[in-house]
């Protein structure tokens, strides 16, 4: 039982919305019930040939795809220890809960 309350607790502080109805979150979230776009995927390459991947979209995750994986199912998850050089084909896409997907952005296609 104390860890219920402990639980209730920090959500109440942390303004967890999981007590919140979908479709008062859809309201919040969608200005108009129009859903925001996320930023296309910007590249990068340093002197040392190494490409880094960027998006606008505060909060934003990228995902991408290499070489030839390129059009499958799986994608990776692009963080600041990922290696990917400039001769590299790559396809990336902003994601983020909420938001609409801007669409892939490509390098070296």
């Amino acid at each position: 039982m104390r860890g219920r309350k402990v639980l209730a607790d920090w959500q109440l502080q942390v303004g967890d919305k999981g007590f919140i109805p979908e479709h008062d979150l859809i309201r919040m979230f969608w200005s108009g019930m129009m859903q925001q776009l996320t930023s296309k995927v910007d590249f990068a390459v340093n002197e040392n040939g190494i490409l880094t991947l960027s998006s606008d979209t505060k909060g934003a995750s990228i995902a991408y795809q290499l070489n030839d994986i390129i059009g499958g199912n799986h994608w990776e998850l692009y963080h600041t220890n990922t290696t990917l050089k400039a001769s590299d084909n790559v396809v990336a896409k902003a994601v983020r809960i909420g938001y609409k997907d801007f669409g892939v952005s490509e390098w070296g296609r």
